[in-house]
């Protein structure tokens, strides 16, 4: 039987378009030469740890001290050398986390609805996610349930020592290069769209607790937005946890180099506002819900590119399935709804949804 408009004002609840912020300008283009913040290499990871630098400069210009080279990340650009793989049984961190949305207008109330299970559909849509962070700085981000545009089994990877990431999806087994300011297009709305990035403002916040543990607050605004970042200090996390921080304000279209980006400071939870206007509006938010210590990380799952996987210019692994299970979806109501008396479907711009178990 045709539901009238119950079952499309709870999916509308469900669903936030605009959870990633303002869209970017369609382009679905790898970041130009002249785009990156960071200088090309052709091959960057055939050069892996002197970030460019000559055996006496330092990053900001000045001499060295004591002639130690602190090696500057590298851009990853696409197709990828060699493969490096990071040393076996890694130590490192298993995140369990979820993007929740926020800001949403509620569903509509009719006499059919059930809250239990309206409220059971929007926790369906929160996008539920697996986060590998290695001590020696590898980080593998799998989607396990759609949140977003990505589907599951799709995987983002990330190294503190390179900028950008690498998307990875089946079948078969394909990687592309996500480059720096290009996440929140991908994740809003499957394309690698490349957006303008600055260095943004960063304020420290309050002290609180997550998960037991302690945090610190910082937030990270841009002209896009800002992200308040609750940081936890994980020793086992190490290098790794600062992938999943650049990750979380390239969102709000800051640099790789924020300074809230640390070995060990372990993003628990990050949330967000777009601007619009002169004001800012709720976004989506980033919370891990659980976290395990792992002693044996598979360096396997952590190689940037992934072996045998075939290089990508073009595309993303867009989730093009249900919204939600159909068993939740009859939930909604209690009771079948008839369509209006007048709609014969005819009407080109009407959506109507179907539902199949009456």
């Amino acid at each position: 039987m045709r539901l009238a408009m119950l079952a499309l004002a709870v999916l509308a609840a469900a669903c936030d378009p605009g959870g990633f912020g303002p869209k970017p300008t369609p382009t679905d283009a790898e970041s130009p030469p002249n785009a990156s913040v960071v200088p090309q290499l052709d091959d960057p990871l055939a050069n892996a740890r002197d970030g460019g630098l000559g055996p006496t400069a330092r990053r900001d210009g000045g001499d060295l001290d004591a002639g130690v080279v602190v090696p500057e990340p590298l851009p990853l650009t696409g197709p990828l050398g060699v493969a490096q793989v990071l040393a076996p049984g890694q130590v490192g961190v298993v995140l369990e986390a979820v993007w929740r949305h926020r800001g949403v207008a509620p569903a509509v109330s009719v006499p059919e609805s059930r809250p239990p299970g309206i409220k059971a559909v929007a926790e369906a849509m929160d996008g539920r996610m697996r986060l590998s962070l290695s001590q020696l700085g590898g980080m593998r981000l799998d989607v396990l349930e759609p949140g977003t545009t990505l589907r599951p089994g799709s995987a983002l990877l990330g190294r503190d020592d390179r900028y950008g990431f690498v998307l990875v999806w089946p079948p078969p087994l394909r990687y592309r290069v996500v480059p720096t300011g290009a996440m929140r297009a991908l994740l809003g709305e499957g394309r690698v769209d490349v957006s303008p990035t600055s260095a943004g403002e960063e304020q420290p916040g309050a002290q609180g607790e997550l998960l037991g543990l302690p945090t610190r607050a910082v937030t990270v605004e841009t002209p896009t937005g800002q992200v308040v970042l609750e940081l936890a200090e994980l020793p086992d996390a190490g290098k790794g946890a600062v992938p999943l921080c650049r990750l979380l304000v390239d969102l709000v279209g800051a640099l790789p180099t924020t300074h809230a980006c640390q070995e060990s400071a372990v993003p628990l939870r990050g949330t967000f506002r777009w601007s619009a206007g002169d004001e800012r509006v709720e976004g989506l938010a980033f919370e891990v819900t659980s976290l395990t210590r792992q002693v044996d990380l598979l360096s396997e799952d952590l190689r940037l590119p992934p072996a045998g996987a075939l290089h990508q210019t073009s595309g993303a692994p867009s989730e093009t399935g249900q919204l939600a299970p159909a068993k939740l979806l009859a939930e909604l109501r209690s009771a079948p709804v008839a369509p209006p008396a007048n709609d014969k479907g005819e009407r080109a711009e009407v959506v109507t949804a179907v539902n199949n178990s009456d």
